[in-house]
């Protein structure tokens, strides 16, 4: 994505949270050869969207994933395991 190219990729895991469908690529059930190839052609047949979905993804990418972003989210990860928190308060049975 970063380098504007857009992505055909199977629903699983992170590739639903990256790739946007259809803004930046498209996603297909997994295990799934037919969609697959009919989301890969699809835009092969289409310069103008392909054009602008790899566009988009490029600008998710540098928007989202950027070192300063990527690397306070995972400065905040690291205070939150690392600061205690007190215990929450029960009622006694």
């Amino acid at each position: 994505m970063s380098c504007g190219t857009p992505v055909v990729a199977s629903a699983v895991g992170g590739q639903r949270d990256t790739v946007a469908d259809p803004g930046t690529g498209r996603l297909v059930p997994p295990r799934d050869p037919v969609a697959l190839a009919e989301a890969v052609a699809a835009l092969l047949a289409c310069p103008a969207a392909r054009a602008a979905c790899g566009e988009a993804g490029r600008r998710r990418v540098l928007t989202r994933y950027s070192w300063d972003r990527v690397a306070a989210a995972t400065e905040a990860a690291y205070h939150d395991v690392l600061t205690p928190h007190p215990a929450p308060v029960t009622e006694a049975a």
